[in-house]
């Protein structure tokens, strides 16, 4: 799978609601059917509820999903510069389902070659 740009927004913490929601973007690192792989410059914490959009190019039309997940775990990256998380989607992307098996068939073919 090519590495998607990704906006985030972070609609609660572990421990309380924001009330004016971070937003920032980052990159779609992976992808399954229940869940994502993120990563950005500011830190995600394991625990926060996010919402998710995914805007997909998909033959030739324009998709944009909207999804909500919770951060099921986060971590810095290799690097030490950015955070990498992984989201588990609160629903699956059923209006745009054909398009997220598609998305999980490449990421699946990826491994195998």
């Amino acid at each position: 799978m090519h590495e998607l740009p990704v906006g985030i927004a972070v609609v609660s913490a572990p421990f309380g609601f924001h009330v004016h929601s971070p937003q920032f973007h980052g990159t779609l690192r992976d992808v399954a059917m229940t869940g994502v792989q993120i990563s950005a410059k500011e830190p995600i914490n394991q625990g926060a509820t996010v919402k998710l959009w995914i805007t997909v190019i998909h033959h030739v039309t324009t998709h944009e999903l909207k999804l909500h997940g919770y951060v099921a775990w986060s971590r810095p990256d290799d690097t030490g510069v950015s955070s990498v998380a992984g989201v588990h989607l609160h629903e699956h992307p059923k209006k745009h389902m054909s398009l997220w098996e598609d998305m999980v068939a490449a990421e699946v073919r990826r491994f195998d070659s």
